[in-house]
């Protein structure tokens, strides 16, 4: 079986879980002794989180970029929000997120979100080298930070391509 990592680190996305029913010996996850009783607000990582939610132990609140002010932000301008702030691993927390059927209104938004920021990260992979002061560098999640190294690194072996091809057509015209 194959295990990927920043799977893994987007499940540690924490939640806060609403347990519908009493849980038996789990009080230690609120912080008090023995049982949890219902309407106790505990905050988990996802990977506990959708198991309860699936079983109907437990409500799942939405995460604060599920929230309506944040998709105005978005919709508003999507490469000016800090996508690192709101979860690390933004498009992978996401896609596990799809598995509890949220509306198709932030599926929608997501692919919108996702070309609007794709076309600003290309521009800066063409036209700008890493510059770890830029404001939109540090708001990228993982897996935008990917896209935009492999595009920087593509550009550089386009360049060095060019230059060996130039470098090629010389000798070729000296013989």
């Amino acid at each position: 079986m194959y295990w990927d990592l920043n799977d893994i680190l987007a499940e540690q996305t924490r939640l806060k879980c609403k347990f519908n029913q009493p849980v038996k010996g789990y009080g230690f996850l609120d912080q008090q002794d023995g049982d949890l009783s219902p309407d106790t607000l505990v905050d988990l990582p996802y990977w506990a989180c959708f198991p309860l939610a699936l079983e109907n132990w437990a409500d799942i609140d939405l995460p604060l970029f599920l929230q309506q002010k944040t998709r105005n932000d978005f919709k508003a301008n999507a490469t000016k929000v800090n996508l690192s702030q709101y979860c690390e691993f933004f498009y992978r927390f996401n896609h596990k997120l799809f598995q509890m059927q949220l509306d198709s209104e932030w599926r929608d938004l997501i692919l919108v979100i996702f070309r609007e920021r794709m076309q600003l990260i290309a521009d800066y992979t063409v036209t700008a080298h890493y510059d770890p002061t830029c404001p939109f560098i540090h708001s990228l999640d993982q897996s935008e930070r990917e896209l935009y190294k492999a595009g920087i690194e593509a550009n550089h072996d386009l360049k060095r391509w060019e230059q060996s091809s130039k470098l090629g057509d010389r000798k070729r015209k000296r013989v």
